[in-house]
């Protein structure tokens, strides 16, 4: 019984984690193709909608950390 809930458990923080990872992409490809549009079009962003939640994550957000921890055995 025990092993089926630590298995869920790991289970679940790998599903959180791909998700998380899938958002960043997603935002990632995003902010990158507004970018091109703009560059190509520059009248572009008349027409685009904006985010329900604001201006592009990453502008006020740093969704990645800046520092790296060790890991000490």
């Amino acid at each position: 019984m025990v092993e089926a809930v630590t298995s869920n458990r790991a289970e679940s923080s790998m599903a959180l984690m791909r998700a998380r990872s899938t958002r960043i992409s997603i935002d990632g490809n995003a902010h990158f193709c507004r970018g091109l549009l703009h560059t190509r079009y520059g009248g572009s962003g008349a027409d685009q909608t904006d985010r329900r939640d604001g201006a592009e994550p990453a502008d006020h957000h740093h969704l990645l950390p800046f520092t790296v921890k060790e890991i000490h055995p």
